[in-house]
Parts: structure tokens; sequence; C-alpha cells
């Protein structure tokens, strides 16, 4: 597998889809290739034979050819979430706060205008219109502070179930509780 960076997104995905087909998770071989650029370079090289990576971003590459979609794998935690260190939280609460306020605006007027936002979509990064829309009627955003305790012990557990973590982390660190 080509992957961004270990502990990235292409490869834990990786490990997911190995756990899941049986495959014996000691045979996988990794090459770190960088971004979406560095994996086209890859494959167009010979080094790599797949490439894990957000089904959207990769459909331009799909429509021309270029690669092939041989599947697809949900993942079990959400694709981004906003991460600071405590002492940055604790001297500027409220400047985070108001970043993730107006993350919060633009993602519901973003989800507001659906057919606006879906030309958005196909203008900026090259999508079909109609893989545009299923995109956005897919997309949720939270933009709340803090994050839900069961989805970081599931996030662990499945960590776990593939090897990546040897033990159980306890996740109350990484729980915010908006005072």
């Amino acid at each position: 597998f080509g992957i961004s960076r270990y502990g990235s997104g292409s490869h834990l995905m990786a490990y997911l889809l190995a756990k899941e087909h049986g495959w014996d998770l000691t045979n996988l071989r990794f090459v770190v290739v960088g971004g979406i650029d560095k994996a086209r370079e890859a494959f167009a090289a010979h080094e790599i034979d797949g490439f894990m990576w957000e089904e959207y971003t990769t459909k331009p590459l799909v429509y021309s050819g270029e690669w092939r979609c041989v599947g697809t794998c949900t993942t079990p935690w959400p694709c981004f979430a906003v991460a600071v260190r405590s002492a940055v939280l604790d001297e500027h609460a409220d400047a985070v706060r108001a970043m993730m306020d107006a993350v919060r605006v633009c993602a519901s007027q973003f989800k507001a205008k659906p057919e606006q936002s879906a030309h958005r979509v196909v203008d900026t990064f090259g999508l079909k219109l109609g893989d545009a829309r299923s995109w956005l009627a897919m997309t949720e955003w939270s933009c709340t502070m803090g994050m839900d305790e069961k989805m970081l012990r599931n996030c662990v557990s499945i960590l776990r179930h593939v090897g990546v973590l040897t033990a159980d982390v306890d996740v109350h660190p990484f729980i915010y509780v908006p005072s």
C-alpha cells in the first residue's frame, strides 16, 4: 500500500481493510508517498499497487482513467477533528470557540444552498455534478466544542483490534467539556 505517512488515514484504513478480509497484518508493506500528487507519481512508476484516499477527491483521477476505484471503505471515525493543546485552550478558549463558530456558520451556509454549493464543488475540485450532490448529501459537519466519549472509545477499540495500539488508552484527557 502507498500511504501518505505512518499514522495517517491511508495507513490506518489499510489495516482495517486487511483485518476485514482476514489478511495477515504482518505481511502488510507500506511505501510512504506523501499526499495524492506523490501517490500519482508512485502509481505511474509502479512503486505502489494500492492507495486508500478519500473517495470524492480521487474521482477526477478515476474519471480520467488514470486510477481505478476497486472499492470503498467507510471510516469508523470522523474524517477531521480540530485539536488544540490544553494550554492553548486554557489561554484562548474564546478565540477557539469563535473559530469553531465561524466554521459552523460557513458549514451551515454551505449546506443550506446545496445546488449552489454543488456547483462550487464542481468548479473547485473537478467533480461531476451528480457526485458533488451525493457528497454534499452525505456530509455532516459537527462544529461543537468537545469530542464524543463513545466515539473515542470505539476508535481506541478499533485501533487495538487491528494492532495499531497495543494497550487501552484513557480517552478522558481528549474530551473537552465546554463551560
